[in-house]
């Protein structure tokens, strides 16, 4: 077996496939934009202030949810992907995509798959932004994944 399933012996019925946070990793869109107009709706309500929710009014939003604020926190730190203590439309959005995977009943991951960053933010992949980096090969050396810490889940 080759392609999108090599190296899962189970291939598109590994238990979780496509579930949860992986949902959306073999896609060719950003997952998060199937919901983006409904979570665009809610962002422009929390008053953006040069394209951006000020934590405050952000945390407000998230707190409807009724998560315990740990996982809030968790969720926060992988939505703020450059960092700023703020968030955009995109990170918002991401914000509310990993609120809805919780609330499913899914975990929620220490580092942000590589298919949920959000697309303005794909550029800002680099040392002063991520933490870590770290690139998954298969058996044959090939790359299948990468996985980005963001600079608050870690050390700089």
């Amino acid at each position: 077996m080759g392609g999108a399933f090599q190296g899962s012996e189970d291939g598109p019925f590994e238990h979780g496939y496509g579930e949860g946070i992986s949902a959306g990793a073999d896609a060719e869109d950003w997952i998060v934009s199937r919901d983006k107009p409904r979570y665009d709706e809610i962002f422009y309500t929390l008053m953006p202030i040069n394209g951006k929710v000020t934590g405050v009014n952000a945390k407000k939003e998230m707190m409807n949810s009724r998560l315990p604020n740990t996982v809030l926190g968790k969720i926060w730190k992988l939505a703020d992907c450059d960092c700023d203590g703020m968030l955009d439309d995109e990170e918002f959005a991401l914000a509310q995509h990993l609120i809805k995977i919780k609330l499913e009943g899914f975990e929620i991951p220490n580092e942000l798959p590589r298919h949920l960053v959000p697309p303005s933010h794909q550029t800002l992949i680099r040392p002063d932004y991520y933490s870590s980096f770290a690139v998954h090969l298969d058996s044959g050396g090939t790359p299948v994944s990468a996985t980005f810490t963001p600079c608050h889940a870690g050390v700089r």
